[in-house]
C-alpha cells in the first residue's frame, strides 16, 4: 500500500528537529531511535498538520518531545516515537478514505487511540509499538557500540587515511536463548511485548482491534506469509516452516515450531510452546493487526477469532489475514520455488 508525498506542500518541520538532534552526535555516537523516524513519513505529517487538527496536534507533540531530548537514550526518545507512529497510522487510515477520529486521551480511565465510522458500524482501534526487546539496554547498548566504533575509527586515522568500523544493532539482544535465527525466540518476545500495559478498559467501548507496529522488532520471513500456522518457506530447500504471527495470536502450550534448517542434518524443529498465544490468552481481544512500513510503502497483517466480526473497512488496507482455524492459509502458504 502506497501513499504519496506532496512535496510543494512540505513544511519539513519533523525531519529537521531529527537532523539537528543527529548532527549533535556526529564522530561521537549513533542514536538507533532516529532511524525509524522515516523521512518520507515526516514529509507526510508536515504537508497534512496545516488542514488536519489532529495531525497538527501530532506534529506538535512529537517535536516538543524531541526538543526535550538528551544526547543519551531518554524515555521521550520511545514516546516520541510512539507518537509518530500513532501519527503514521492515523495518516495511512486517512489516505485511504477511512473515517478515522482520534479519542481524546483522558487521566481518569484507559481508552482506545481512535474511532472509525465504518459503513457496517463504528469500531475502535488500540495502537500500540513495540520496541526494541529489552528496551533501555538494547538502546543505550547500541549508543555505546557506535561509540566504540567512531573511537576505534578516530583510533586508525592516527596511521592511515581511510578507516573503517561496524557496530551491531540487535533488536532482540539480551535477551533468554537470543539466537537471530530463532522463530520461537521472535514469537516469545513479541507476545510479552504485546501483553505489557495492556488494559481490558481499552477495548471495552465496542468492538476494538489492537493495531501492533513492528517496525522496530522485524520478523523473520515474507509477513504475509507468517499469517499461516505453517507455510512453505521461499529458499530453494522448500522448507516447512511456521508462522509467527500466526503462533503469537493463536500458538497453544505444546504446539512444535518449525524453523529453516541453515546446513543438511540440523533439526528443523526448534521444540515445544511454552505459553499460548495473545488471542487465546486475552479473550477481549479479537483480532490483532501486525503492521509496519518501509516509507511510504505500507503492510497490514490481520490474525482474527471471527472474519464476520472484522469491519469492512479494514480490508481497505488489508496485505494478508487469517483466523484460527487457518482457513485463509491457502491464499500465502505456498511459493513457486525454482529448481
Amino acid at each position: 500500500m502506497n501513499l504519496t508525498a506532496n512535496k510543494n506542500e512540505t513544511l519539513d518541520m519533523i525531519f529537521r528537529e531529527i537532523q539537528e538532534k543527529s548532527s549533535r552526535l556526529v564522530g561521537i555516537a549513533s542514536n538507533p531511535i532516529l532511524v525509524y523516524f522515516d523521512r518520507a513519513i515526516c514529509d507526510k505529517i508536515d504537508a497534512m498538520a496545516p488542514c488536519d487538527p489532529v495531525v497538527s496536534k501530532y506534529q506538535q507533540d512529537i517535536i516538543s518531545d524531541i526538543r526535550s531530548w538528551k544526547d543519551d537514550f531518554c524515555e521521550s526518545h520511545k514516546t516520541a516515537l510512539e507518537k509518530f507512529h500513532e501519527a503514521s497510522l492515523y495518516v495511512v487510515l486517512k489516505c485511504n478514505g477511512i473515517a478515522v477520529s482520534r479519542i481524546p486521551e483522558r487521566a481518569t480511565e484507559k481508552t482506545p487511540d481512535f474511532s472509525v465510522n465504518a459503513k457496517d458500524g463504528c469500531f475502535y482501534i488500540e495502537q500500540k509499538s513495540l520496541g526494541f526487546a529489552q528496551d533501555k539496554n538494547n538502546y543505550s547498548g547500541a549508543m555505546l557500540a557506535s561509540i566504540d566504533s567512531n573511537i576505534d575509527i578516530e583510533s586508525q586515522l592516527q596511521t592511515k587515511k581511510i578507516a573503517h568500523a561496524e557496530h551491531i544493532i540487535a533488536p532482540y539482544g539480551g535477551v533468554k536463548g537470543y539466537d537471530c535465527s530463532s522463530r520461537k525466540m521472535v514469537m516469545r518476545v513479541l507476545e510479552e511485548k504485546i501483553e505489557q500495559n495492556l488494559k481490558p478498559d481499552q477495548f471495552s467501548k465496542g468492538p476494538t482491534l489492537l493495531f501492533v507496529n513492528i517496525n522496530q522488532l522485524p520478523i523473520i520471513g515474507d509477513g504475509r506469509q507468517s499469517v499461516c500456522a505453517v507455510f512453505v518457506s521461499s529458499n530453494k530447500e522448500a522448507e516447512i516452516v511456521s508462522g509467527i504471527l500466526w503462533h503469537v495470536c493463536f500458538g497453544k502450550i505444546g504446539d512444535r515450531i518449525f524453523s529453516n534448517a541453515e546446513f543438511e542434518g540440523r533439526p528443523s524443529i526448534e521444540g515445544e510452546l511454552e505459553r499460548e498465544g495473545v488471542l487465546v490468552r486475552k479473550d477481549f481481544i479479537h483480532a490483532v493487526v501486525f503492521w509496519k512500513n518501509e516509507g511510504l510503502q505500507y503492510e497490514f497483517y490481520c490474525l482474527h477469532k471471527d472474519k464476520n466480526e472484522l469491519p469492512s473497512d479494514i480490508y481497505k488496507i488489508m496485505t494478508s489475514e487469517n483466523d484460527e482455524n487457518n482457513s485463509q492459509a491457502y491464499k500465502y502458504s505456498t511459493v513457486n520455488v525454482c529448481a
